[in-house]
C-alpha cells in the first residue's frame, strides 16, 4: 500500500503535484512550504500571499491552511527542507526538497525520534528502537522489550506473590505482582464487641478497635458493635443505660438526672437551686423549668420559641418559601414540614416528551420537568449550531421517569399484526409470527415451503399467467402474480366508437381503453348563440360552460369589440376602444398613432363648432418651410426637379437631426432586428400618448422595458435610438451579461420619421448626390491611359487563390456554433430543379468558432492545383452562397453580415476578406480620373460612417 510520503514525492518528481492556491504544478525546483497538520505542500510565494491576506482579518493574526483549514500563527518566510533543519536545501532529484539528514522529530507514541530521512507527510508509525529496562510492579524483576511492545503506561507483572505488609500491620498481601496499593486486608478474625457480650468473625479491614475498661483488672478491646442493648445500671442504681453496644469506661454510665450531674434547668439559662426552695436530693426529683424562652438552635437553624421545657423541642413552625417539585410555583410552608422532607405539588402538567418521541408526560408537578426542558433547549441549540447530529440526539440517555411504559401497538410491516413491545423510538422490529401452510402461487409452480414468516411475499414466478381475460383476447405475456395484483391490460388493437355525440368509429384503439376520442372539434353552438364549442371530442353535455371567445361585433366606431363574449347583452360602448389610428397633419407629412377613443373624443369636442371637422395634428416648422418653398418655386416658375432636390435636402436635414449615421448604417445591415427594437419602443410610447405624465404613475400602463443581454454594438444602437425617442436608457450588469434598460420620460414621444422612412430618404439623397457627381463627371473627357488605370484587372496567374470560405461577422449574443450550423445546413446542401446539388464544389461544410462574435464557414473544396475555370466557379458559388447566408442570418437574428473570405487550411490562416464596398459600374469606369476623384469626395461627404461617440458610457 502506497503511503502519503511516497505519493507526495512521486508526484513532485513527475511535476504532477498541484498547489491549491495557484493551481499550478509544483516541481522539484520549486520553493515550497508544507502544512504541519495535513502535510499538504504549497508554493512558498503563494502561501505567503495567502497567509498575509488571511491574517489581516483575524484579531489574533492567525490564518488557515487552504487544504485542512488548520489555524497557523506564523507566516512562512523561508524555504526549508521537509524537517526544517536546512534553509534553501540543495537540489535533490530523487527526494526533492530533502536535506538528506535524519528527520529526528520526537515521536508522539514514545520518547524516541523519527529514524526516516528528511521526508514529507507523517512520521514513522512504529518505532524500531529498544525500550528502556523496566522493573515489574513489585520491583523484584526487570526486562527490556522493543519500544512498540514496551508497556509504558501499564507496566508488567512478574506473576510472583507480592508479600507486602497490608495496612492492618498483621497480614501480608497474597496477590500476584500488581500495580498500585495492595488494598485492604480481607482476612477473617474472631473478635469481641464493645460491650464484651458477644464475639463474631469479621474481615480485618472492618475492625474498629475501641478499648473497654470495667475495673482495674478487667478490660478488653472491642472491634464491632453488636445488636444487644447495654442495659447496665447507671451510677444512681435506679435507671439503666438505654444505648446500644458501646465501649465502657468510668464516665459512660452516669445518670443525667442526678443532682450531681444536673445543675441547670432544661433551657440551661437558670440554676435549679434558684428555682427551688430546697435542693434536689435524688434523680427521681422533678426538674424545675424557668419562665424564659428555650432559645435552643433547632436543626433547621431557627431557635425554639417555646418556654423552657423538658424533652426535645417541638417542630419549627416558622414560615419559609419553598418551590414545588417542578419548580413552576412557589409556596409558603412551616419550616418543620420542610425539615421532614415535605415538598409541595402544583397542578402544572409536565408535557415533556418520553423516550419514544410520540407520547408526552402527563404527570402533574413532575420533578424532572425542568431537566427535560433544559435538555430539549440544549439539543435544539446544538443542532442549530451544527455541534451535534440527529443520530447523536437519538443515542442520548433520558431520565428513567420519562421512559414510556405504554405498549407500542403500531402495525408491523406485515400489515396484519401489531407491535407488542414497550413504546420505543424508531421503526418497529419485524413480525416474528409464522404460518404452517405453504405459500403457493396461482399457477401452483412456485412454492414457498412452511413455516412461512408473516409478511413473506411470493417471489416472481417465471411462468406465464394462465388467468382468462374478460375481453376474450389472448392474455398479454406477463409473469404469474398474486391474486390482489391485476393482470396486464389487453393491448389488442380494435375499433371502438368515440365518446362524443358523433359516435365516430376510431380504429387502432387498444382494447383496455374505455374512453376513446376522435380528436375532432365539438363545434356545437354555445348558449351565447355566436360561438361554437372548441373542446375536442368529449362526453355529451360536457361542452364548455363559459364562452371565452372575444365578442368581435362591430361597435359604433367601426372597430370590433375585444371584450369577452357577453352573449345577448349589447357591447359596452363606455369601454374605450384602444385600436390605433394614424393621424396626420394638414399637409400629410407628419403622422402620429393615436388611440381610437381619443380620436372619437376629439371629434365629439369639435363637432359642435365644425360638423366637417377631421381629426389632425399640428404642422411643425418643417411642414411650414416645405409649404413656403413649394409656393415660392411655383410663383417663380422654377424647375420642379430642383424643388424635389431642395425638398429632399430638407428631409435629409431632418433625418440627420433625428438619427445618427450609426443607427441608419446598422439598420441597412440588419433591418429585421432593428425594426423589432423600434416596435418595442412604439408599443411602449403609443400607450401613453393621451396619458399625462402626472397620471401615468397611477395607471397600469407599462412604463419601462428591460432587454435581454446583448453585444456592445446592439446596445449602442438601442442607446442612440432611445435618444431619438427621448427615452431614458441605462446599461446594467457586467459583460457578458450586460443588458439595456429603458424607461419613459415626460418628454418621450414618437419621432416624425420612422427608421424605414429615414433610411429611404437617406438612400434617395445618396442616389441624388451620386447622380449629380456622375453628371459633373460626364462633362469632362479623360485619356485612354486613365481608362486603363481604372479597368478591372484580369486574374491570369495560375497561383490565384479563390474565395473558399464565408466569414460570419458580428454574431449575436447567445448564438452557438451548433445553432448557426443547423441554420445554414439547408442552404449549402440545396438541390436545383434538375435534381443536382446547387453548390457542387462545396462538400462537408461546417461552422467553426473564431472569436466571441466571429464564426467561419469552411468546407472541403478544390486544391491549389485545380485549373483556373474551376477556381472561378468555386469563387462564384462562394459569393452566391454568401448572399444566401447573409439573408438567412438576418432573418433569424443570428449575425450582422456574411462576407466571402480566403483561408489557408494547412496553416489555419485567413488570407483575405472581400471588401464590403459596392463595385464600380462600367459607366463610371469610362469617366476621367479627376471625375472619379470628385465622385469619391462627394460620396465620402454623404457616406454613413459609424458614430465617433465614446462607448464607455453604455
Amino acid at each position: 500500500m502506497v503511503d502519503l510520503r511516497t505519493t507526495i514525492l512521486s508526484e513532485i518528481v513527475s511535476s504532477n503535484y498541484t498547489c491549491l492556491v495557484c493551481t499550478d504544478h509544483i516541481t522539484p525546483t520549486s520553493k515550497i512550504w508544507s502544512c504541519s497538520n495535513c502535510y499538504r505542500a504549497f508554493d512558498l510565494s503563494c502561501i505567503q500571499d495567502w497567509a498575509k491576506r488571511g491574517s489581516s482579518t483575524q484579531d489574533d493574526r492567525s490564518w488557515r491552511c487552504p487544504s485542512c483549514n488548520y489555524s497557523h500563527l506564523k507566516i512562512p518566510k523561508l524555504y526549508t527542507c521537509w524537517c526544517g533543519k536546512s534553509i534553501n536545501p540543495t537540489f535533490n532529484y530523487l527526494e526533492p526538497h530533502s536535506c538528506g539528514n535524519l528527520c529526528s522529530k520526537s515521536l508522539e507514541t514514545c520518547h524516541h525520534d523519527c529514524t526516516l530521512t528528511c521526508h514529507p507527510g507523517p512520521h514513522i508509525e512504529k518505532c524500531t528502537s529498544l525500550g528502556p529496562i523496566m522493573k515489574c510492579h513489585c520491583g523484584k524483576n526487570s526486562r527490556q522489550l522493543p519500544c512498540i511492545n514496551t508497556p509504558y503506561d501499564e507496566g508488567w507483572s512478574c506473576e510472583e506473590i507480592c508479600n507486602d505488609i497490608l495496612p492492618c500491620g498483621i497480614h501480608k498481601c497474597q496477590k500476584k505482582c500488581h500495580s498500585g496499593n495492595c488494598g485492604d486486608c480481607h482476612s477473617n478474625l474472631e473478635v469481641f464487641c464493645y460491650c464484651g457480650k458477644s464475639h463474631d468473625l469479621i474481615k480485618c479491614n472492618e475492625r474498629l478497635p475501641k478499648k473497654s475498661i470495667v475495673s482495674f483488672n478487667k478490660s478488653w478491646i472491642g472491634n464491632f458493635q453488636c445488636s444487644n442493648p447495654c442495659n447496665i445500671k447507671l451510677d444512681c442504681g435506679i435507671h439503666t443505660c438505654v444505648e446500644g453496644c458501646h465501649p465502657l469506661n468510668n464516665d459512660s454510665h452516669k445518670c443525667p438526672n442526678s443532682p450531681l450531674n444536673l445543675s441547670f434547668c432544661p433551657c440551661g439559662k437558670t440554676k435549679i437551686n434558684d428555682l427551688l426552695q430546697h435542693p434536689r436530693e435524688s434523680c427521681l426529683d422533678p426538674i424545675p423549668t424557668c419562665d424564659k424562652v428555650c432559645g435552643k438552635r433547632l436543626p433547621c437553624g431557627h431557635k425554639c420559641y417555646w418556654n423552657c421545657h423538658e424533652g426535645p423541642c417541638a417542630p419549627c413552625y416558622q414560615v419559609v418559601d419553598l418551590d414545588c417539585q417542578c419548580g413552576t410555583c412557589h409556596y409558603s410552608i412551616a419550616c418543620g414540614l420542610k425539615q421532614d422532607g415535605y415538598i409541595p405539588t402544583c397542578n402544572t402538567k409536565c408535557g415533556a416528551k418520553f423516550n419514544c418521541k410520540r407520547h408526552y408526560c402527563a404527570k402533574r408537578c413532575c420533578a424532572f420537568r425542568k431537566i427535560a426542558l433544559d435538555r430539549s433547549k440544549l439539543i435544539k441549540k446544538q443542532l442549530r449550531n451544527n455541534l451535534i447530529t440527529t443520530s447523536v440526539v437519538e443515542s442520548l440517555e433520558i431520565e428513567k421517569e420519562h421512559t414510556c411504559e405504554k405498549v407500542c401497538d403500531q402495525p408491523l410491516s406485515c400489515g396484519k399484526h401489531r407491535c407488542k413491545e414497550i413504546c420505543h423510538p424508531g421503526s418497529c422490529p419485524p413480525c416474528l409470527e409464522s404460518s404452517s401452510d405453504d405459500l403457493v402461487c396461482h399457477c401452483g409452480k412456485t412454492v414457498v415451503p412452511a413455516p412461512v414468516r408473516c409478511g413473506t411475499t411470493l417471489p416472481v414466478c417465471p411462468y406465464q399467467c394462465k388467468r382468462p381475460t374478460l375481453c376474450g383476447h389472448r392474455p398479454e405475456p406477463h409473469h404469474c402474480h398474486e391474486d390482489n395484483i391485476p393482470c396486464s391490460k389487453c393491448t389488442m388493437l380494435v375499433t371502438k366508437t368515440c365518446q362524443c355525440e358523433k359516435q365516430n368509429k376510431v380504429t387502432n384503439v387498444m382494447c383496455y381503453q374505455e374512453i376513446v376520442s376522435c380528436f375532432k372539434i365539438c363545434g356545437k353552438l354555445l348558449p351565447c348563440g355566436k360561438h361554437k364549442c372548441k373542446k375536442t371530442c368529449h362526453k355529451p353535455g360536457e361542452c364548455q360552460i363559459k364562452c371565452n371567445e372575444k365578442c368581435l361585433m362591430p361597435k359604433k366606431c367601426g372597430h370590433l369589440c375585444q371584450q369577452v363574449c357577453h352573449q345577448s347583452k349589447p357591447c359596452n360602448e363606455n369601454i374605450p376602444c384602444r385600436e390605433t389610428l394614424m393621424i396626420s397633419c394638414d399637409c400629410g407629412r407628419r403622422k402620429q398613432p393615436m388611440l381610437c377613443f381619443s380620436v372619437t373624443k376629439m371629434i365629439e369636442d369639435n363637432s359642435q363648432d365644425d360638423e366637417t371637422y377631421i381629426p389632425h395634428i399640428e404642422c411643425d416648422e418643417i411642414c411650414i418651410k416645405q409649404r413656403r418653398s413649394k409656393m415660392l418655386f411655383e410663383a417663380l416658375g422654377l424647375d420642379p426637379e430642383k424643388n424635389k432636390e431642395t425638398e429632399l435636402s430638407l428631409q435629409m436635414r431632418m433625418v440627420e437631426a433625428l438619427y445618427s449615421p450609426f443607427v441608419l448604417n446598422l439598420y441597412a445591415k440588419q433591418k429585421t432586428w432593428c425594426l423589432s427594437i423600434e416596435n418595442i419602443f412604439q408599443k411602449l410610447v403609443s400607450e401613453t400618448i393621451e396619458t399625462s405624465f402626472q397620471s401615468m404613475s397611477n395607471s397600469s400602463l407599462k412604463q419601462s422595458y428591460h432587454f435581454r443581454p446583448m453585444k456592445e454594438i446592439q446596445r449602442r444602437f438601442i442607446h442612440e435610438l432611445a435618444e431619438t425617442w427621448k427615452l431614458l436608457s441605462e446599461s446594467h450588469d457586467r459583460e457578458p451579461k450586460r443588458s439595456v434598460f429603458i424607461k419613459l420620460l415626460k418628454s418621450s414621444h414618437i419621432p416624425d420619421l420612422s427608421l424605414e422612412e429615414a433610411y429611404k430618404i437617406q438612400k434617395d439623397y445618396k442616389e441624388m448626390k451620386k447622380n449629380q457627381a456622375v453628371k459633373k463627371a460626364n462633362s469632362i473627357k479623360f485619356s485612354e491611359d486613365d481608362k486603363s488605370r481604372l479597368a478591372t484587372p484580369t486574374l491570369d496567374d495560375e497561383s490565384f487563390i479563390p474565395f473558399n470560405a464565408v466569414l460570419l461577422k458580428d454574431v449575436f449574443f447567445g448564438v452557438t456554433v451548433n445553432s448557426m450550423d443547423a441554420a445554414l445546413y439547408d442552404l449549402w446542401t440545396s438541390i436545383n430543379s434538375f435534381g443536382e446539388r446547387r453548390f457542387s464544389l462545396i462538400q462537408n461544410g461546417n461552422v467553426e468558432f473564431i472569436s466571441e462574435n466571429i464564426f467561419l464557414f469552411v468546407c472541403d473544396c478544390i486544391g491549389t492545383d485545380a485549373d483556373k475555370e474551376t477556381k472561378f466557379e468555386l469563387e462564384r458559388q462562394i459569393k452566391e452562397l454568401s448572399t444566401l447566408f447573409n439573408d438567412k442570418v438576418k432573418e433569424k437574428n443570428l449575425a450582422m453580415k456574411c462576407i466571402p473570405a480566403k483561408i489557408d487550411k494547412e496553416n489555419n490562416v485567413v488570407l483575405e476578406i472581400m471588401t464590403e464596398e459596392e463595385p464600380i459600374t462600367p459607366t463610371e469606369l469610362e469617366d476621367t480620373v479627376s471625375a472619379v476623384d470628385d465622385i469619391s469626395k462627394e460620396l465620402e461627404s454623404v457616406s454613413i460612417e459609424e458614430s465617433t461617440v465614446s462607448s464607455e458610457w453604455w
